[in-house]
């Protein structure tokens, strides 16, 4: 819905299109849990970053803390934010990403691993 809404957005191709949906999936999801956080208040749990980030439900405040690391990797770097959220927001495969932003399947596959270690530190996940 958010995006049948963005009437003023001119698509540059198929990549900007997939990273702005990836983008919004994420945006719902933090959205819920800040709704979800609003009402129990200092829970304050952390769970391990999970395989499948955007299919899993996780405890709200975790993913609350999961989307400021995420917004930390986007200052950092803008298209390893890009390529996690296509994965794992987006529910793309490497080589999809790879085909949408124009880049070949091992940047992806570096940056991916980069960006996934970059959560977890931020994280103090092991």
């Amino acid at each position: 819905m958010r995006l049948a809404g963005q009437d003023s957005i001119a698509w540059k191709d198929r990549g900007h299109f997939f990273g702005v949906a990836a983008r919004a999936m994420r945006l719902i999801l933090v959205d819920s849990a800040r709704q979800h956080y609003a009402q129990k208040r200092g829970a304050g749990k952390r769970v391990e970053l999970p395989e499948e980030i955007g299919g899993t439900r996780t405890e709200p405040d975790a993913f609350l803390d999961l989307n400021d690391a995420i917004e930390a990797l986007k200052q950092w770097d803008e298209r390893k934010c890009g390529v996690l959220e296509m994965k794992y927001f987006g529910g793309m495969e490497r080589e999809q990403i790879a085909e949408a932003l124009g880049v070949s399947l091992g940047t992806v596959k570096r940056d991916l691993t980069i960006a996934e270690g970059f959560l977890r530190r931020h994280m103090g996940l092991k």
